[in-house]
C-alpha cells in the first residue's frame, strides 16, 4: 500500500512487480497514468503501460492549447486568468498569435503552451494550420453577446 504519500507519477516498470497483487494508492496526487487508469488497479495500470510501449507513444509533460474565439470574446482575458490573475477590464486585442508558456504552481512538472489566436475574421482560415495531434483547442464564447441561429 502506498496510501497518503505525495506520489505524482507511477513508474512505467510497474509491470515488473509480478508478486504484487493489491495496489492501493488512495490520497496521492497521481497524475500519470491518468486517475481513470490507476483507480482500476494493477491489471489496468499494466495494460496502460504495455499499450504505451507497444504503440511507441511517449509521455510529454508539455501540452499545447490553442485558444480560439470571436474578436472580443475574452480569449486573452481567459489566458491572463490562468497564467497571472483575473483582473476585470479590457485587455489589448491580440494581433496575429501570441504564445504564452505557463507552468502551474500546483504541478511544476507540467508546462502548458497557450496559443492565443486573434479573433479577427481575416485569420480564421489559418487556424487549421496550428492544430496538432495531442493538443487541446479551447473555444471561448462571450455568452452576453451570443445569439443562437437556426
Amino acid at each position: 500500500h502506498i496510501r497518503n504519500n505525495n506520489i505524482r507519477t507511477l513508474p512505467e516498470t510497474m509491470d515488473n512487480l509480478h508478486k504484487m497483487q493489491v495496489f492501493d494508492a488512495k490520497n496521492n496526487p497521481i497524475h500519470f497514468p491518468p486517475r481513470e487508469v490507476w483507480e482500476r488497479g494493477l491489471p489496468a495500470i499494466k495494460a496502460y503501460f504495455e499499450e504505451i510501449r507497444r504503440s511507441g507513444s511517449s509521455r510529454s509533460s508539455r501540452l499545447k492549447i490553442t485558444v480560439l474565439g470571436a474578436q472580443g470574446s475574452g480569449k486573452t482575458s481567459f489566458i491572463h486568468c490562468l497564467t497571472q490573475s483575473c483582473v476585470p477590464g479590457r485587455v489589448e486585442a491580440t494581433a496575429g498569435i501570441e504564445v504564452t508558456r505557463w507552468i502551474p504552481v500546483e504541478d511544476p512538472d507540467m508546462a502548458f503552451i497557450l496559443w492565443d489566436h486573434s479573433g479577427n475574421a481575416l485569420y480564421d482560415a489559418t487556424h487549421q494550420f496550428f492544430f496538432s495531434p495531442g493538443s487541446l483547442v479551447f473555444l471561448v464564447v462571450n455568452l452576453a453577446e451570443y445569439v443562437h441561429q437556426d
